[in-house]
């Protein structure tokens, strides 16, 4: 777009919407471009208005998956958890090779029992030696196989 196009662009924008305000709340310039760039468009004021509550709620996916939403309403954006954990137990190889210090298990939303699973699964595998093991659950493997770049 051209420097013309977008001073009459937010004119209209101005002209159609004069009461329009910002919903982030910001002190300095910095506060907003760091609140723009958190902000994930708050689901619970888009479905039912801020009632400036952290929380959590459930929504479903096209496939019918439960996702986790964790709002946090000092700053107007929300985390999206995925349903499945995080497994890299078949990755024990691979990981070892990368020669970490430490292995951190970082846990969000799992209830205490899956959080008691995981850690005997990885205990199982990491510190006692296990080659392989079944996993009966959904799990993902993020972006481990896929890589980051």
């Amino acid at each position: 777009m051209k420097k013309t196009d977008i001073k009459n662009f937010v004119q209209i924008l101005k002209d159609t919407y004069p009461d329009a305000t910002c919903s982030l709340d910001f002190k300095t310039p910095f506060q907003m471009v760091v609140a723009v760039m958190l902000s994930a468009q708050c689901i619970t004021k888009t479905i039912s208005g801020c009632k400036k509550e952290r929380g959590r709620l459930v929504f479903k996916d096209r496939f019918q998956k439960d996702f986790t939403v964790k709002n946090n309403c000092d700053y107007c954006y929300n985390v999206i958890y995925n349903t499945s954990p995080l497994m890299l137990l078949d990755q024990k190889q691979e990981i070892q090779e990368l020669n970490p210090k430490t292995l951190r298990l970082h846990f969000t939303i799992e209830e205490a029992d899956q959080v008691q699973r995981i850690l005997d699964l990885y205990e199982t595998v990491f510190i006692k030696g296990a080659k392989s093991i079944e996993v009966n659950e959904d799990f993902t493997r993020g972006h481990f196989k896929r890589g980051i770049k």
